[in-house]
């Protein structure tokens, strides 16, 4: 170490030099064991690196808008690790208090599904090869104390949306659905009174498309919707 000043000490010594210089070569030299140490993980411990490549890189706002809503799906099943890390998007969804009032119903199976198919009767819909259901829970939810405002709906409208972001980022479609025959999904569920069926989620490969660049015609402009500050 003949190119280091002479007050500099390593081990139990002590640094007693204000030379900027002395500063500028101990920092490399620690910058240095941390690029010795990281090789050394790399060289001798097994690891699983993802690389991503530029163009498989999306912002929010791409996903955002290459979400859409799906009504042709090929019927080929939705495989399980894209199923669960869809739930999983939904299941740390934020809600009011942390409450989670929610519960999700996976439809896979060939029965199961022509009996979900009959409480909305779109031929489309038939085609879908998995079914989300989720469900609100009104005992569970927040509600405000001034005006007794329930949350549920709030809560339920958020893990829905995690959960079709996630499935679009998986190339996966979806297609959220309120429009269907409450009585008959609560019978085939079962559920208890304080428990609303509020989205049907059809999940699947899509056979349709749609136009990422559609919200400048479809979308309300921000002049319409944005107003800042208080009203005079």
């Amino acid at each position: 170490m003949s190119h280091l000043p002479r007050s500099i000490f390593f081990g139990r010594g002590f640094l007693r030099t204000d030379s900027r210089k002395a500063i500028e070569i101990a920092t490399a030299f620690i910058a240095t064991l941390k690029t010795l140490r990281q090789l050394i993980s790399l060289a001798f411990c097994e690891q699983t690196v993802i690389t991503y490549k530029p163009e498989q890189i999306m912002s929010f706002l791409e996903l955002a808008k290459r979400r859409y809503s799906c009504r042709k799906y090929d019927p080929r099943p939705v495989e399980a690790e894209k199923l669960e890390m869809i739930l999983e998007a939904g299941r740390i969804a934020p809600s009011a208090v942390n409450f989670q009032p929610w519960h999700f119903y996976v439809i896979q199976s060939a029965d199961d599904l022509a009996k979900l198919y009959q409480v909305y009767h779109r031929e489309w819909f038939t085609t879908a090869p998995c079914v989300i259901v989720i469900c609100g829970d009104h005992n569970q939810a927040w509600k405000r104390k001034e005006d007794g405002k329930d949350h549920c709906d709030i809560d339920v409208a958020i893990t829905t949306d995690h959960m079709t972001l996630k499935a679009t980022e998986l190339e996966l479609a979806t297609c959220w659905i309120c429009n269907f025959n409450v009585a008959k999904i609560r019978a085939l569920l079962q559920l208890p009174d304080h428990m609303e069926p509020m989205v049907l989620l059809p999940v699947g490969y899509p056979l349709d498309s749609a136009d990422p660049g559609r919200h400048g015609e479809k979308r309300k402009p921000l002049s319409e919707i944005l107003s800042y500050g208080l009203p005079a």
